[in-house]
Parts: structure tokens; sequence; C-alpha cells
């Protein structure tokens, strides 16, 4: 599999890490990381996609770590944030944390389908406290969030939601004029009888 088209403006690649790098990743886990991550990971030890996607090396390579960019963080990666049994309290089901959007929801694959070749990856969302299917598979992941927060497409999505909202508010000041227009008309009506 190729992943070249996240080569762009947008994305931040790293060199990829090695094989002794991944398997030292699952030796530590104790559980595999399935072969088409592993494949990425080789690709690149990691990524930021346009900004919001922090997808985590294997293992943050200390001579490499950059205290001033702020997509370094040595906390974050596999081994760091899959042994800190704090990270998800309250979800019953043990998974492996792949990466994070902004600054706390998470993406990651269910441990049990950790030996598969391509598994879907879920999102955890920490406000419903549960795993949502994001990507039926790692390819389909990554193109989603190539994609999505290109520029041009975040214009699309803004005049989107200016749309609807402008129709939103057209809505509620023809319901408001209709209830006025009502109430007059009433009014009106109760003042004709009077007289």
């Amino acid at each position: 599999m190729t992943y070249d088209f996240l080569r762009n403006g947008d994305n931040k690649l790293n060199e990829g890490a090695s094989g002794d790098l991944l398997r030292h990743v699952e030796s530590t886990l104790g559980i595999p990381v399935p072969r088409v991550w592993k494949e990425f990971l080789a690709f690149s030890n990691g990524a930021v996609l346009s900004d919001e996607i922090r997808l985590f090396p294997a293992r943050w390579d200390p001579a490499k770590y950059d205290s001033e960019d702020e997509d370094d963080d040595p906390e974050e990666d596999l081994i760091s944030t899959n042994l800190d049994p704090d990270e998800l309290p309250d979800l019953d089901e043990k998974v492996l944390i792949i990466g994070r959007y902004c600054d706390s929801d998470l993406f990651c694959y269910r441990r049990g389908d950790a030996e598969k070749d391509d598994p879907p990856v879920y999102f955890f969302n920490h406000e419903e406290v549960e795993l949502e299917k994001d990507s039926d598979n790692a390819l389909e992941f990554l193109r989603k969030y190539n994609v999505r927060f290109r520029p041009e497409n975040i214009r699309k999505e803004k005049r989107a939601l200016f749309l609807k909202q402008a129709l939103a508010v057209i809505e509620v000041l023809l319901i408001v004029a209709g209830i006025l227009a009502l109430v007059t008309g009433l009014a009106w009506l109760f003042a004709f009888e009077k007289h």
C-alpha cells in the first residue's frame, strides 16, 4: 500500500520507523500492531494531518525531539500512551491508541482486532465515553483526514454551515412574522367586533 498521497503542504510526516522499533513496540505492549498500521509507521513514524490529527509515532527519538515544535510531545507515542492505565479510565474495552483529534478525542484499534491485517479504526468520544467506528480500514481513515482539513474543503464546510444557519434564521423570522401577523389580525378582529 502506498501512502504518498499524504505528501502535501497540509501534513507533517516523519522518517519511517525501523522494523526493529516496531517489533520493540509489539513486545513492550504485549500485543501485535495491525500489519497495515506497521506499514504506515514504516512510511512515516507518526504524522500530523492538517494541524488537527496527531498520529503517534512508535517511539519518540530523543535525538530528533524539538521542544520548540508544538507537534512534538515525547509522551505521545504508541508505547507511552498505551502503557498509561489512566488514559481511558471509563472505557471497559481494551484498545490500541494510535492518535488523537485536537486535544482529547482519540483514534484507536480494538485490541481484539489487533491481529487482523487491516481492521476498522475507531474514534473514542470522551464526552460520550464510547467507541464509534470511524473508518473501515487504515487507508479510508488516512484519506478521510488527509482531505477533510484542506483549506478548500474547510471553506466549503463553512459556506454550507453558513447557508444552513441562514436558512434556520430565516425560518425562525418567518415563524415570528406569521405569529405577529396572526396576533395583529386577531387584535383587529376583536377591535372591529367591539365597534
